[in-house]
C-alpha cells in the first residue's frame, strides 16, 4: 500500500492534482488495498462499487493501480464485445468483420489521424 500511495503523490504532483483530489486518492487506495495482500492485484470490477459508495474517483485510482502493477483489468474488451454483436445480428458481413479481427482498433488510427 505505501508504494501505491507514494506513487499517487508522485504521479499527481507532475499532473497537477490538487490537494483533495490526491486526498481522495489515497483515501481510495487505502479502502482498496487494506484488505489486500501485499501484491494482490485489485480487479476493476471491485473498484467501481467500492470507491462509488464513497464518492472517490475510480479512474485516478485505477490508474495509479495500473502504474504499480496491481489492477487486474478484469473489463470486457469494447472491441470483443463489438465483434460479438456484428456477429450475432449479422451487421458488417463476415469479411468486413474478419478484416477488422485482423486489424483491431489499431484501424482507428488512420480514420482519426
Amino acid at each position: 500500500m505505501l508504494r501505491a500511495q507514494h506513487e499517487a503523490r508522485r504521479w499527481g504532483e507532475a499532473h497537477g492534482w490538487t490537494h483533495w483530489i490526491a486526498n481522495d486518492v489515497d483515501r481510495a487506495l487505502v479502502i482498496l488495498l487494506s484488505h489486500h495482500t501485499a501484491g494482490e492485484k485489485v480487479r476493476y470490477s471491485q473498484i467501481i462499487p467500492a470507491l462509488r459508495a464513497h464518492g472517490l474517483s475510480v479512474g485516478r485510482t485505477a490508474e495509479i493501480l495500473t502504474l504499480v502493477g496491481l489492477l487486474d483489468d478484469d473489463r470486457p474488451s469494447q472491441f470483443d464485445a463489438w465483434l460479438d454483436s456484428a456477429a450475432e445480428f449479422g451487421s458488417g458481413g463476415e469479411g468486413e468483420v474478419e478484416a477488422l479481427e485482423v486489424a483491431g482498433p489499431a484501424w482507428l488510427e488512420g480514420v482519426s489521424g
